[in-house]
């Protein structure tokens, strides 16, 4: 026999045809063998392309398989198909091996062959289902049954069937299944002779509704009408969209104080006019060495600064005891300072000694603190002393001056002392008392006023 020899021609029942074939028109396609001509007619609608080929069908569309055989994990347990073969694909893919995804929202055929064996020598039925979004479908469960084996081989079946899913852009699928039994598998046999080889699990999706991929829009924003315009306005509190019949409304208000939207163009010059940012050192001045800009209490103090004014506690007992005391926090001082204390003391009882003391400590006790001056050592009955003392640091100590007496002139007696100061930690000034006897003697630091010289 020769090779056949094919034609076609187009006869449209009524007017010469251009474009897709409608259901009236007729295909009559002729094949000649052997020089005799073999008619075949054809009718309903078609799509033939300008190159007279059948031209690529409009949708989004999948055809994925599995080319391994797929046991069961567990008896009436439910495990997800997998397909690890892509045929062909257009908007619909397999993620993790079983899920089957949609991404654009339309109506959608899926179709699935599952080529199921038996091993046992007794049926055994195996159940499919669809599951949507992990979420199992009600009503699309299936069983079948799977025959034993025969003959010294073992049962097979086919399962197929059909779902019509109605997807939203994202939404995913599997196909479960579950077996009576471990001797039943999904299996994939290879190529034999005659036949080519098996898929153990082959599943097909195509667009039947929807937005079809290559056709356009539907609906916008759920108007459906063919043509469709867009317009502006100015109405609401805030930016929105109008849709009534065939025209989109966008709408930006003028912003006020209640309503969200555009500057004015009064509003705009405003705006515009506005003072510049403000840079300290540019067009804001500094106080100090210290910046205006930003958060937080700026003081602003003459030189000496005052950092406490302190009453004190009159004591009595034969203790050494802690009248007041002051922390100055880490970061105070800095190098080049000085510390001045003006401190009055009194005496309100008592003709025996009694003493006044200064220390510093990092912590308010008089338990390992270090004594920077001896200020009294009153006898009197009723006494009042006035003392001063000035600190300097050097960065790393405090100076301290022991004068040999009180003098009402310069002192010029006295020793030098370096007591450790670190700056970055807290320390207290402690004002201490002691009196000789229990009773009826009373001291204490009346009034300590703390200052400091940058």
């Amino acid at each position: 026999m020769s090779s056949p020899l094919w034609w076609g021609d187009w006869r449209p029942t009524l007017t010469p045809h251009t474009g897709n074939l409608q259901p009236t028109d007729l295909i009559e396609c002729t094949m000649m063998s052997g020089g005799v001509p073999t008619n075949t007619v054809i009718t309903g609608q078609q799509i033939i392309d300008g190159a007279g080929g059948g031209g690529s069908a409009a949708g989004y569309y999948a055809q994925y398989q599995d080319d391994l055989s797929q046991p069961l994990g567990a008896v009436n347990v439910g495990q997800p198909t997998k397909f690890r073969t892509m045929d062909l694909s257009n908007g619909v893919t397999v993620n993790a091996d079983t899920e089957i995804t949609i991404a654009n929202t339309g109506i959608y055929n899926l179709q699935f062959s599952f080529q199921f064996q038996n091993i046992d020598v007794q049926e055994h039925d195996v159940t499919v289902w669809l599951r949507k979004n992990g979420t199992d479908v009600d009503g699309s469960a299936g069983f079948v049954a799977v025959v034993a084996s025969h003959g010294g081989g073992p049962g097979h079946v086919i399962a197929s069937w059909n779902y019509l899913l109605d997807a939203v852009g994202g939404d995913f699928y599997e196909l479960m299944w579950s077996a009576t039994s471990l001797d039943v598998t999904m299996e994939y046999y290879p190529a034999g002779s005659p036949p080519p080889a098996t898929a153990s699990a082959i599943f097909t999706v195509t667009q039947q509704a929807g937005i079809i991929a290559g056709t356009g829009m539907t609906a916008l924003n759920g108007l459906s009408a063919d043509i469709q315009t867009i317009s502006t306005g100015t109405t609401g509190t805030d930016f929105n969209v109008v849709s009534s019949g065939t025209d989109h409304q966008f709408n930006l208000p003028t912003a006020s104080a209640t309503t969200r939207g555009a500057l004015s163009t009064t509003d705009w010059s405003a705006f515009n006019g506005k003072q510049a940012a403000l840079v300290s050192g540019t067009n804001i001045k500094t106080v100090n060495g210290n910046s205006l800009v930003g958060s937080g209490n700026l003081t602003i103090s003459s030189n000496p600064r005052t950092l406490a004014s302190l009453i004190g506690s009159n004591l009595i007992g034969t203790a050494n005891q802690i009248s007041t005391s002051y922390k100055i926090a880490g970061g105070t001082l800095v190098a080049n300072n000085s510390i001045f204390i003006n401190d009055l003391l009194t005496k309100t009882a008592g003709s025996t000694t009694s003493t006044g003391r200064i220390y510093i400590n990092t912590s308010n006790s008089l338990t390992g603190a270090t004594l920077i001056a001896t200020v009294g050592a009153m006898t009197s009955t009723t006494y009042i002393q006035r003392v001063f003392r000035t600190y300097y640091f050097n960065g790393t100590h405090l100076l301290v001056y022991n004068p040999t007496s009180q003098l009402s002139t310069d002192v010029t007696a006295g020793t030098i002392t370096l007591v450790p100061f670190n700056p970055a930690n807290d320390y207290y000034f402690i004002f201490a008392v002691q009196n000789s006897n229990t009773t009826p003697d009373n001291l204490g630091h009346t009034r300590v006023i703390i200052q400091l010289y940058d």
